[in-house]
């Protein structure tokens, strides 16, 4: 039974008792993750997305520790959150302090990587003979409000959440420690030189934020089951990266009453409109609407990318007088069409299911060219280009099942990219770096919720679905046989790196590359750098669109939201930051080591 529901005037928008309650409890636990995330971005100039992981292999070790060898949950709690601790201490002192100098994408790339590293480890925490067990709460109590309980797990975030909060905010305000990490952030040359010891600094913020990683998972992990470990993907990262825009990146009490909020927003939506997709759309508005709102996120967002803190390395060209040099010319025509012939050759000897395979390869070889222009020639960072690949096969599908032909399917697809890269791009106007990216990927996680409940554009009539891209048969070619859409994907990859090359070469590309390396005097020599951005996030989204056509035909179905996950757009920015970002061939390297 409700016990009291208020319904906003001259609408049918309700907002019971027990929805807000769980919406504040919920809530806590974005702040509490949302305020990890920001200690470490004011420390490192870095989102690190291995904080959820970081948690998760702590909380990990509770269950097993209390239930499998019948620990006492205190000296368990003490063990998890010393993992979490270690697991930050390790971090930095591997990874991020190796990196100091690197660009910045470089090091948000790593943090992906190490996220993966802790969840690999993770799987090899025994959990057999847990059953059908409950994560473990050190008492057992509930409290009923109407016809919402909150269990014992529910009441340990009301509790804990808090304290943790106001501990965080007093020590970083009050202590040495958190003064020192205050003037390391600010100017970390200048804290430096007035005797500050910034690696200590950087070491002790990471450890913090890792017991607060470890706190958060082992909080959320009574409200999942144990058999699917605690799960702090990019969605639950996305909902605290959203408290932390919306405390500026800056302010920890601002971050906290924003994972309330965040918290609140989500369980009455989804109490409101419980299906298509409204939560995921509201989500990314409140994202957007934070970055646009705040006006010192530009300087913030400049900030962190000046000099070494750069976004994305450049690759020395030959000189020109080397460039044209005959045998160099000869040399270079001579290793792409030793290459192109390779490839034409490679999937003759080989069965259908390596052909498949290959032709794997070879598209995401293109969507990686996508990165390779809005990242490597603009400077933009994107993490929800794989939403972009969703786009192109789901409209393409859709103009398959209304009888369009391939090749006006593919134009529609590629249309459609570039106009919600567009939409997309807008906040690129204002903000570049690591923000955008997290607006792209709150793009990336509303695309999977949204775009697969649209009734309009995924269709099923008379046994066709607009979930599927059925290979054609053209001039004679079947391109149901898999060697043949091999090489259909492989002409697609040519065509579209000759353009890449073409577009590097061209006045555009150059500028691009001049915004992304020196925005402002790029302007003063009558660059436009609002719309050179645009016209780069137009030529991603495209790229990316028309992979996701021919990722699509790969497929023949998709129906799963799964296929586009977000999880595979961050794997696409790993692949293009190894291979290298800022070249055609680093693409390509890149799709191989994926």
């Amino acid at each position: 039974m409700i016990l009291a529901v208020f319904e906003v005037p001259f609408t049918s928008f309700q907002v019971p008792l027990e929805v807000v309650v769980l919406g504040l409890v919920t809530g806590l636990i974005y702040a509490l993750l949302g305020i990890g995330l920001v200690i470490v971005y004011k420390s490192s100039r870095v989102i690190n997305f291995a904080h959820g992981e970081m948690g998760a292999l702590a909380a990990s070790l509770i269950p097993v520790l209390v239930i499998s060898r019948h620990w006492n949950y205190w000296a368990a709690l003490v063990v998890g959150l010393a993992a979490a601790a270690a697991a930050g201490a390790v971090t930095e002192l591997v990874v991020i302090r190796k990196l100091t100098k690197a660009p910045r994408l470089i090091v948000l790339v790593a943090t992906i990587g190490i996220s993966q590293l802790f969840y690999a480890i993770g799987a090899f925490i025994p959990k057999d003979d847990l059953g059908s067990a409950v994560f473990p709460t050190p008492f057992d109590l509930a409290v009923t409000i109407g016809s919402l309980r909150l269990d014992s797990g529910r009441i340990l975030i009301v509790v804990a959440v808090p304290v943790l909060a106001l501990g965080v905010t007093v020590f970083f305000r009050r202590t040495r420690l958190g003064l020192a990490s205050r003037a390391a952030a600010e100017n970390n040359d200048a804290a430096r030189l007035a005797g500050v010891p910034v690696r200590k600094v950087s070491l002790a913020v990471w450890t913090i934020a890792g017991v607060l990683a470890g706190a958060s998972a082992i909080l959320v992990g009574p409200t999942q089951p144990i058999v699917t470990r605690v799960a702090l993907g990019p969605s639950l990262m996305l909902r605290a990266l959203a408290a932390a825009m919306i405390g500026g990146m800056v302010s920890l009490p601002a971050v906290f009453a924003g994972g309330i909020f965040i918290g609140l927003t989500e369980q009455l939506v989804l109490w409101n409109y419980p299906t298509g997709g409204v939560l995921e759309i509201t989500l990314f508005a409140i994202i957007l609407g934070s970055l646009l709102v705040r006006k010192g996120f530009g300087a913030l967002a400049r900030g962190a990318e000046s000099s070494s803190w750069s976004l994305a390395g450049s690759l020395r060209q030959l000189p020109p007088t080397v460039a044209r040099l005959p045998q160099i010319r000869a040399a270079k025509v001579a290793m792409i069409g030793g290459l192109i012939a390779l490839s034409v050759l490679l999937p003759v000897p080989f069965s259908n299911a390596h052909r498949v395979l290959l032709t794997s390869i070879v598209v995401f070889a293109t969507m990686g060219l996508s990165l390779v222009v809005l990242t490597g020639f603009a400077g933009q960072v994107s993490l929800g280009q794989f939403a972009f690949v969703g786009l192109g096969a789901i409209v393409g599908g859709r103009m398959h099942e209304l009888g369009y032909p391939p090749w006006m399917a593919l134009l529609y697809a590629a249309i459609a990219g570039g106009l919600v890269a567009l939409a997309i791009g807008l906040p690129a106007l204002r903000l570049r770096g690591l923000f955008l990216a997290v607006t792209t990927l709150g793009f990336a996680v509303a695309a999977q919720g949204w775009l697969y409940q649209q009734r309009w554009l995924v269709h099923n009539v008379g046994g066709r679905s607009s979930l599927e891209i059925p290979r054609p048969t053209l001039w004679g070619v079947d391109f149901q046989d898999e060697r043949n859409y091999y090489w259909l994907c492989l002409v697609v990859l040519v065509i579209t790196a000759t353009a890449v090359n073409r577009l590097r070469v061209s006045g555009i590309g150059r500028a691009m590359m001049a915004v992304r390396d020196n925005e402002p005097a790029a302007a003063t020599l009558a660059v436009p750098p609002r719309r050179i951005k645009l016209i780069a996030f137009v030529l991603a989204g495209m790229i990316a669109s028309v992979a996701g056509y021919f990722y699509g035909g790969l497929l023949v179905s998709f129906s799963e939201p799964s296929t586009f996950a977000v999880e595979l757009s961050l794997a696409l920015v790993a692949m293009v930051i190894l291979g290298g970002v800022t070249t055609i061939t680093g693409s390509i390297l890149g799709a191989l080591w994926l």
